[in-house]
């Protein structure tokens, strides 16, 4: 298997990749927060403000403070509270997530299952980068939360991406990228890495999110560039694993494809993979339970 590489400068492919996709614009807010945290100037007072200006984005953010997964010991009760205490970085990557929901969320509960599976996720990142280093939480936090962003924007494009999906998860012996190119000429992990470089995000979540499921990554012929990925992927791929188990889904072509290469990036074995999955399961259940 060889890393289907794409070159960002290929104009002709890149339109085709994203023929009839609609990559929605940044929203204001994050815009602005992103300018903000630019300005040497700023304080955390003003972060602060801007985050409550925004009714539902304040309440999404005193949300994620307190959420067993944020592993604060103490109820936060205002946004000026939990600016300090998850700092700046971390309050763009929540920002972030929460307008990605509000944007492209269709309404109506249809994908309610995959934004919770999301959120899981990426708590489970944070808390493996608190655990494995080598990747700022913040970053971690970030790229779980938009790993597959590119997923609702190709439900919304195509009527039967809902089949490509359970093909997609059923088939064993194919990349998930590959079926998706094969029955739509695109695929979810290009698409996200176009509006992860739309929204500003960190150039390592966007090229992360690309490479996500193209796990030559881990081979050693690849590129300097593309290797900066590895650890992000392979936290990643471990965070979705582990939830997979939270969630009792047993089948998992992804990590029977990635599961020897992520493990000896990470220098982990079997026992520190259970060790892993037993402490994020408790937290997943403490933070499900908290939300009951």
């Amino acid at each position: 298997m060889t890393c289907a590489i794409m070159n960002v400068d290929d104009t002709q492919r890149i339109d085709k990749l994203l023929s009839g996709i609609d990559i929605p614009a940044c929203p204001d807010i994050l815009v602005r927060l992103q300018r903000l945290l630019q300005d040497p100037s700023a304080d955390l007072g003003k972060v602060a403000d801007l985050v409550a200006s925004d009714v539902a984005v304040s309440a999404g953010v005193i949300k994620v403070a307190n959420s067993p997964l944020s592993g604060l010991s103490r109820r936060l009760q205002t946004v000026q509270h939990a600016v300090p205490v998850l700092g700046t970085r971390a309050i763009a990557g929540v920002v972030a997530g929460i307008t990605l929901r509000s944007t492209l969320d269709g309404g109506g509960g249809r994908m309610d299952r995959f934004w919770d599976t999301t959120r899981r996720v990426a708590a489970v990142c944070r808390l493996l980068s608190r655990e494995l280093r080598g990747v700022p939480q913040e970053i971690a936090y970030t790229f779980g939360l938009f790993h597959d962003c590119g997923i609702p924007i190709l439900m919304r494009r195509f009527p039967d991406y809902r089949e490509t999906l359970i093909e997609a998860n059923a088939v064993s012996g194919r990349r998930f990228t590959e079926v998706e190119d094969a029955r739509h000429a695109t695929n979810h992990a290009v698409v996200g890495y176009f509006l992860a470089r739309n929204w500003g995000l960190a150039d390592e979540v966007s090229q992360a999110i690309l490479y996500h499921h193209d796990f030559a990554i881990f081979d050693a012929g690849v590129s300097a560039e593309v290797a900066r990925s590895r650890t992000l992927v392979a936290i990643g791929a471990l965070a979705n694993r582990i939830v997979r188990l939270y969630l009792r889904l047993s089948h998992d072509p992804n990590w029977e494809q990635c599961s020897e290469a992520v493990l000896l990036h990470l220098g982990l074995d079997d026992k520190d993979f259970v060790d892993l999955s037993e402490q994020a399961s408790e937290a997943l259940e403490a933070d499900d339970g908290a939300a009951r």
